[in-house]
């Protein structure tokens, strides 16, 4: 701090000017006084950066060329100086007041436009940085050019000004690779194009919305574009690529599915299984663009190959195991595979190492469509519908054909056979009935003795019969032969172009096959024939129809009775090779029969019938299955209800058989109770047949003395106690007695015998 002036002191005085001369200015102010003294510094501040403290020097003190005249001039004129100086000096005090004033005034409003100036450049700082973060954080991209001119004045170039993260992502681009740069260097395909609707809106100031593809990226943008001040173009960058690529994905699969329309029209129109399968590997090609590919059709147990593409591997394959491999995984689960990489589908069988990857697509229950890429995960979301639309098509036509086939075949086949109905050859006969078909040949035969096969054995062995008859007649036949069941147990051939010596040919092969398969069999295959020829047009089919007819029946009689006996044979020795019964038992049987029907003096007309029902009795036991008859312990209920059927399948035998109608009814009751606990029907007493009466007895008492695996034997007196013990239970009462005084009458007769014998040796 500067000491206050004191006046009147010259050395002082001196001080201050040399301080004044080196220093150029100081103010001194009272000691303490520290607000004046931090004004006085800060006025000082102002004037020294306005330069007015010179001003002021010159005003007051004006120039000084030489220490020393300063000094004489002051010690001449001191007097008057120090006055003057003092008058200053007060002057000075005045005026640094009202400077403090203004300074402080002065220093205010710099302070508030400081402040204002500091402020308003944060907020530009902030907001420069929040746009700048908005502008890179942008999912669109963005991009600001300026025009560039030829010496003409000609726009014929962009420089890239500023461009986003996002853009620069979009074009696959560094930012140091475009910033700075002219954009048709790096994008010569969009200047061709778009020159002209960057000048516009450069011009006219108005945006504009277009799309444009960019060859160097091979990718499609959308474009806003504007000018965000004069002599600018903006714009706003969307990379719409895959949108693109959808939509055209989206194009080319409804044409693919307007394409696939018209195949599914053509399905619905084909006529035949094949027409179908080509159609399938038509629209595989040329609208699906698959490259390999099979359908694979199921016959039997297994897959065959219906078509295939070119490219697939070992094509002489045309067979697989119906459960291997993708196709037999999809056949079981009636779902469509998509497999992504072969080598990790363990159950894949593929034909070559380089596939990679497949769809497998059912066909219904008839068969799989594959296709295959020797590319890893090659088939999307879209092949794999389309090619299931495909086959959706493809499964309706082969189904709808199928049905039709089977109805046609249902119309006009019969259906146990196989061969043509009545219908459809009646309809053939007209068609035949030309000259151009003439000598047209007519075959008819008869099965013999069906009736009596499917009352003996059942419909299911009739019916095995007839397929029998129709498979040998097939195969003897010529291709355009036709072949149909007329009745029953009756076929009709056609021969076209065939005269008589032709079709006795023809018959005889018949007949040699029907004997190849009469081998071996219980059941002997008996077909009566008859044969005529149309030789001209003027004779009616109608009359040659008539007249093979009446041959075949007169055959048919002739036959006959040959027939039923040998079908009888037949049926005799199927029941004792089926049941327990042995030939021994049956002639036992027979013998007995025939000894008492003479004990209690039958007609010879009733002896015969009663032995032959001693052999037949039971040959309703036929349709019995052989492991109850043989069967060593007691029977189920079941299975005791299935041997209590077999009186009724005996009487169907017989009532059809001319030679044993007379004991049908023997045959249905002889297993009646005189109680009527019996069956099939409960009769008692005299409702029984006098016939199965008998017959009951001697059955009875032959089973007890024979015995059975499931009962001992029994001694001839033992079971003459049990008739006893059963007659007016089970059997007839005076039967009983008669039975039992007959065997008694035959054994007194045997002893007789052997007594006799003895006394002939004796004599002898």
């Amino acid at each position: 701090m500067v000491p206050p002036l004191e006046l009147g002191r010259p050395a002082f005085f001196r001080d201050t000017l040399s301080v004044l001369f080196t220093q150029e200015y100081c103010f001194a102010t009272k000691e303490g006084n520290d607000q004046l003294l931090s004004s006085l510094n800060e006025g000082l501040a102002i004037i020294k950066e306005t330069g007015k403290y010179k001003e002021i020097y010159e005003n007051w003190f004006g120039t000084l060329s030489a220490q020393h005249l300063i000094i004489k001039n002051l010690t001449k004129y001191g007097s008057i100086i120090l006055l003057i100086l003092t008058v200053g000096f007060l002057l000075a005090l005045s005026w640094s007041r009202v400077l403090k004033i203004r300074v402080e005034e002065k220093t205010k409003e710099l302070r508030k436009e400081l402040l204002e100036r500091m402020i308003t450049e944060e907020k530009l700082r902030v907001s420069e940085e929040r746009y700048r973060k908005l502008f890179e954080s942008m999912l669109d991209g963005f991009i600001l050019l300026k025009p560039v001119a030829d010496k003409d004045g000609n726009i014929n170039n962009f420089k890239i000004i500023e461009a986003n993260t996002s853009f620069l992502k979009a074009v696959g681009k560094k930012k140091e690779e475009v910033v700075g740069k002219m954009l048709w260097d790096i994008f010569p395909t969009v200047y061709k194009s778009h020159i002209k609707v960057y000048e516009k809106v450069i011009e006219t100031g108005r945006p504009t919305h277009f799309e444009i593809h960019s060859d160097e990226t091979n990718k499609t943008f959308e474009i806003v574009g504007f000018t965000p001040q004069t002599g600018y173009f903006a714009a706003i960058v969307r990379d719409i690529t895959q949108r693109k690529q959808a939509e055209k994905a989206l194009k080319d699969n409804l044409e693919k599915i307007r394409k696939l329309h018209e195949i599914a029209l053509k399905m619905e129109k084909s006529k035949s299984e094949e027409e179908v399968y080509h159609l399938i590997v038509e629209a595989a090609k040329k609208i699906l663009e698959f490259d390999i590919y099979s359908l694979d059709i199921v016959e039997g147990n297994k897959f065959v190959v219906k078509a295939i593409s070119e490219k697939v591997a070992s094509p002489e394959i045309m067979e697989a195991p119906l459960n291997e491999g993708i196709a037999g995984k999809t056949f079981r689960t009636g779902k469509t595979i998509v497999v992504k990489d072969i080598a990790n589908e363990p159950e894949a069988k593929p034909r070559s190492k380089e596939y990679r990857s497949a769809i497998s697509i059912p066909i219904g229950n008839i068969g799989v469509f594959q296709t295959i890429s020797t590319k890893r995960n090659a088939f999307s979301k879209e092949d794999v519908e389309l090619a299931e639309l495909l086959i959706f098509h493809a499964t309706e036509a082969i189904e709808r054909i199928r049905s039709e086939a089977k109805i046609k075949y249902l119309i006009f086949h019969d259906h146990l056979t196989g061969v043509y109905n009545r219908a459809f050859f009646e309809e053939e006969l007209k068609r035949f009935d030309a000259e151009s078909h003439l000598p047209l040949s007519i075959i008819m035969g008869d099965v013999n003795g069906l009736k009596l096969v499917n009352d003996a054995f059942g419909h299911t062995e009739g019916d095995r019969l007839l397929k029998t008859v129709a498979t040998s007649i097939i195969s003897s036949c010529r291709p355009q032969d036709i072949v149909a069941r007329w009745g029953g147990d009756e076929f009709i051939i056609l021969l076209p172009r065939a005269g008589y010596m032709l079709a006795e040919g023809i018959l005889k092969r018949i007949k040699m096959n029907l004997e190849k398969s009469d081998e071996g069999s219980y059941i002997p295959i008996s077909v009566a024939f008859g044969i005529a020829t149309k030789e001209n047009a003027n004779q009616n089919i109608q009359e040659i129809l008539k007249k093979v007819e009446e041959q075949m029946y007169k055959n048919k009689l002739l036959k006959s009775m040959s027939t039923r006996n040998s079908i009888i044979t037949s049926l005799e020795k199927m029941l004792l090779e089926k049941s327990n019964e042995t030939e021994e038992h049956a002639r036992r049987m027979r013998k007995i029969a025939y000894e008492f029907g003479k004990y209690i003096n039958l007609t010879d007309s009733e002896i015969n019938d009663l032995v032959l029902l001693a052999a037949l009795h039971d040959i309703g036991k036929i349709s019995v299955p052989e492991s109850i008859l043989k069967k060593p312990g007691p029977l189920t209920v079941e299975e005791w209800e299935k041997i209590k059927e077999h009186p009724e399948t005996g009487y169907r035998i017989a009532i059809n058989s001319p030679d044993l109608v007379t004991i049908a009814d023997g045959i249905l009751y002889h297993h009646e109770w005189w109680n009527g606990s019996g069956y099939p029907r409960g009769l008692k007493e005299e409702e029984i047949p006098f016939i199965a009466r008998v017959i009951s007895i001697i059955d009875a008492y032959d089973v007890m003395t024979s015995g059975r695996p499931y009962k001992k034997r029994l001694s001839k007196d033992k079971a003459l106690e049990e008739i006893k013990k059963s007659s007016g239970i089970q059997f007839d009462p005076r039967l009983a007695r008669l039975f039992m005084e007959f065997m008694q009458s035959l054994e007194d007769s045997e002893k007789s015998d052997r007594n006799s014998d003895k006394d002939k040796s004796y004599h002898e």
